[in-house]
């Protein structure tokens, strides 16, 4: 398929590592010094040449050399898509930081690469080298696949202006010369090229004499010009060639014949067919190796290629070594064996892609192109796609469906493939526009196999409204409960999926925990980090959503012993619930300041508008009117000018915004506004925050009746405890109100047993003063929960007045709220009844208050 110009997928451990120094290559201390002398000169280093050059191992050579520390990123071939170069410069950043604890670089580890969000990635990787010593190179490896990408987005970003202590290399092809030349023009030093990549004579010597080749050294050096390649081709050939072997383009039938008789030729016939058989996959393990060769003992045939220099690259895995051929020469060894035999050429990448689908589906549909069965490139793509779009590769998802041949990329199947990929990027209006025309195709094509459960999935993917999303979720358990043939992270992606369209479109909360938890488990089984660590994420979302702020902790703490949880980034697919989580049960528990940070977390990592970063933007609102802290209010009220409207993924966005806005305007003193948008929502179902913040409203300005009629209408969502803790609090001053204390109390007792059980603070701590003299009298009363009332009535709130206590004058402050005597609380404290006397004065005289009562009284 010569029309088809899409690459071999890249191996995932040849992409964030170098490869390993081969024993006994050539130090090369010249190459080194010269590397080191242009990264000391300026910010950005350009290592280029042509292919075969050695420029990786020279710059391997030297990272393994500096002291600094090196984030390593290979382009593929589809990284010239902005979205995915985005996603591994992010990743190899946060590889590279992993382990930093410092606030900065957590907001590097938590960057979420989403669609044009390159400007927020900048941001932070700036903000983080400006306030940081630590100096970090980072270099791209095959720069040139970057293409437009070096001068714009998040890369071209980052070469035109970055911190100092962020050292860039640019490593590349001939082609990266000419994209820097701007640069390379005012900044000559800055380059190393073929003249200092070349061997020179006393090199090529060291090597001839090392070898105990029979060739002259000046010979060598003649025929090749010192271009390593070649000079390595005639160490192996052992023949002088015919002509000069040179780098250029023209030159390239003579590099093959020389391959083909010298190198081949001059080793032993089973080790030249196992090359030529195992270079069409440029990165191979010992697995794939034994079944392209049908050799046994093909681990041992890479490892003397590898160990003697025959153009092959090792790099570590987790479960063992890989390797990397050499890229000229695996690209010759290909040709001669396509000219020689073709129908084997083509029957090695068929066999390549059946022993990678079930573990590489990428990798496995390029190598069924490859081999001309565009047919089986679909069905595996088809089969695998819900994995691989959750997981980081839906731009070259999107990418590889654009470039399929005719009639493929047209398939109605893979239009709707396509769509979900397009709406995990962002690009929702073009996501809708390719599931019509997909629909449209599957209406004149009737029976098309697989399309139903395609059509299923997309639809659980991209539609918002929450019947159709009921109807898909159960046609995908279905699928899930009868289907055998799905592998283990196929299934862990359906799992995902599903319980992540239940948790969006607010169905059973039980559901939605089952299904997340059993998709981790499926994840961890199937060694899908990402995925576990993305379940666990939503899990976090789902419990505390769900009103389980101890079970949402008790992930919390899973995911915090995980060493790897901030290796990866958020990548597209509902990225960022773990944050959003932990900031809902932060801002539940009453601790404002933690959840604001949280909430800005999500934004600024790159969260969409709808989604996670628009469920961010309405409750950092909540939160910092809750502080009512001016300047985080001035910011929150910023961030919701880019917070969707209408209605999108299933929510409700102008019920949110509005919501918002309501907090914001009591916050800053505009009560009737508040009221106003409050009264708007009145009969406003299943909405849970949006019920339980305007209620809060209503409640605070003392229109009672009305706060709890909205909270009543939250009837699917009656027992979530925040909603019960909200509708018992608003219901026993109610009934204080009417006179009626007993009930009240009981109401109250009633709403501390729920919420001193799961850590809810917020309804009893938010600036209501009949709140807390409810409690004040509650306290002195027969209460099961009084520390917990202590609690609440000492939580800070934004400038709190106990903000000048000291530390042991803050602990008198809280058992003060309690009914202990003066000596109950020394003996609390382990101090004397005179000593606790003295904080007991010095705390009036701060707080300005006179007696005990009006300590209670206080609102912090």
């Amino acid at each position: 398929m010569p029309h088809l110009e899409l690459g071999i997928h890249q191996a995932e451990w040849t992409r964030f590592q170098p490869p390993r120094k081969p024993q006994g290559s050539l130090a090369r201390s010249r190459v080194t010094d010269a590397i080191d002398a242009a990264v000391r000169t300026g910010r950005v280093t350009v290592v280029t040449a042509p292919s075969g050059y050695g420029k990786t191992t020279a710059v391997a050579a030297w990272a393994a050399h500096t002291a600094d520390t090196v984030a390593w990123l290979g382009l593929g071939p589809f990284d010239r898509d902005p979205e995915a170069l985005r996603i591994g410069l992010v990743e190899t950043l946060q590889l590279a930081l992993r382990g930093a604890t410092d606030r900065g670089a957590a907001r590097v580890l938590r960057l979420h690469p989403e669609a044009e969000l390159d400007a927020i990635a900048y941001r932070a990787v700036c903000r983080y080298f400006q306030q940081s010593s630590r100096t970090v190179h980072l270099v791209v490896d095959d720069a040139h696949r970057a293409q437009d990408a070096l001068a714009g987005g998040l890369l071209g970003a980052l070469i035109e202006n970055a911190p100092e202590t962020l050292r860039i290399i640019l490593v590349g092809t001939s082609l990266l010369e000419v994209s820097m030349s701007r640069m390379l023009l005012t900044h000559p030093d800055a380059m190393v090229g073929t003249d200092t990549l070349a061997f020179t004579p006393a090199e090529v010597e060291t090597l001839v004499s090392r070898e105990s080749s029979t060739l002259a050294p000046a010979d060598v050096v003649r025929h090749t010009q010192g271009w390593p390649i070649a000079v390595r081709l005639m160490l192996v050939g052992g023949v002088a060639p015919d002509g000069a072997l040179e780098s250029q383009p023209s030159m390239d039938n003579r590099l093959h014949d020389y391959v083909q008789r010298h190198v081949l030729g001059a080793l032993p016939p089973d080790l030249a067919t196992f090359i030529l058989h195992t270079t069409i996959c440029t990165d191979i393990g010992p697995e794939l190796a034994a079944e392209l060769s049908g050799r046994d003992d093909a681990a041992d045939l890479l490892e003397h290629c590898a160990t003697h220099g025959l153009f092959l690259d090792r790099y570590e895995r987790s479960v063992g070594p890989a390797y990397r051929w050499n890229l000229v020469f695996a690209r010759q060894c290909t040709a001669l064996l396509g000219a020689d035999d073709p129908a084997l050429l083509r029957e090695l990448h068929q066999k390549a892609a059946e022993v990678l689908a079930a573990t590489e589906p990428l990798r496995a549909v390029s190598h069924f192109l490859r081999a001309e069965r565009p047919e089986d490139a679909v069905r595996t793509l088809l089969f695998h796609w819900v994995r691989l779009v959750v997981g980081t590769e839906a731009p070259a998802i999107e990418l590889l469906c654009a470039r399929l041949p005719d009639p493929y990329a047209d398939d109605p199947r893979v239009l709707l493939v396509r769509a979900c990929a397009q709406d995990v990027l962002g690009q929702h209006t073009m996501a809708r526009t390719l599931f019509a025309r997909a629909s449209s195709r599957l209406a004149a094509e009737p029976g098309l196999e697989g399309s139903a459960e395609v059509m299923m999935l997309a639809r659980l993917f991209l539609i918002d409204d929450r019947a159709d999303a009921a109807e898909a979720s159960a046609q995908v358990r279905r699928l899930l409960e009868s289907s055998v043939a799905l592998g283990t992270s196929d299934r862990a992606a359906l799992l995902y999926v599903v319980g992540w369209a239940e948790l969006r479109h607010r169905m059973n909360p039980m559901v939605v925990a089952e299904f997340l938890e059993t998709a981790a488990a499926e994840a961890e089984a199937s060694g899908n980090t990402v995925l576990r660590r993305r379940a666990l994420g939503q899990l976090v979302l789902a419990r505390a959503w769900a009103g389980h702020m101890r079970q949402a902790q008790a992930v919390l703490r899973r995911l915090g012993d995980d060493d790897e949880e901030l290796a990866v980034p958020w990548i597209y697919y509902a990225g960022g619930g773990r944050a959003t989580g932990e900031g809902w049960v932060q801002y539940w528990a009453g601790d404002l300041d933690a959840a604001y940070d949280s909430f800005f977390q999500v934004i600024a990592s790159g969260s969409a508008r709808t989604s996670f970063g628009g469920v961010a933007r309405m409750m950092l609102a909540a939160a910092a009117a809750g502080s009512r802290d001016p300047r985080r209010c001035r910011r929150a009220a910023a961030e919701l000018q880019t917070m969707a409207n209408g209605q999108a993924q299933g929510v409700l966005w102008s019920a949110f915004r509005d919501t918002a806005i309501a907090l914001l305007e009591e916050a800053a003193g505009h009560r009737d506004r508040a009221m106003a948008i409050a009264r708007h929502y009145l009969e406003v179902p299943d909405l849970p925050f949006v019920g339980v913040a305007l209620s809060g409203i209503l409640r605070r300005t003392g229109d009672l009746p009305a706060a709890l009629h909205i909270l009543q209408r939250q009837r699917a969502y009656a027992e979530v405890s925040y909603i019960a803790v909200a509708t018992r609090v608003t219901a026993a001053l109610l009934q204080e109100k009417r006179g009626d204390a007993a009930v009240a109390h009981e109401l109250c007792e009633a709403a501390l047993d729920i919420a001193a059980a799961e850590g809810i603070r917020l309804p009893f701590c938010d600036g209501d003063l009949s709140v807390r003299r409810l409690l004040t009298a509650h306290i002195v009363r027969s209460t099961a929960h009084e520390a917990f009332i202590a609690e609440c009535l000492t939580q800070p709130r934004g400038d709190s007045m106990l903000d000048q206590l000291s530390e042991r004058e803050s602990a008198v402050f809280a058992l003060l709220q309690t009914a202990k005597t003066l000596s109950e609380i020394g003996e609390d404290l382990g101090v004397s009844v005179n000593t606790i006397k003295s904080h007991q004065r010095a705390i009036y005289r701060k707080l300005e208050v006179s007696s005990r009562r009006e300590v209670r009284l206080l609102v912090p």
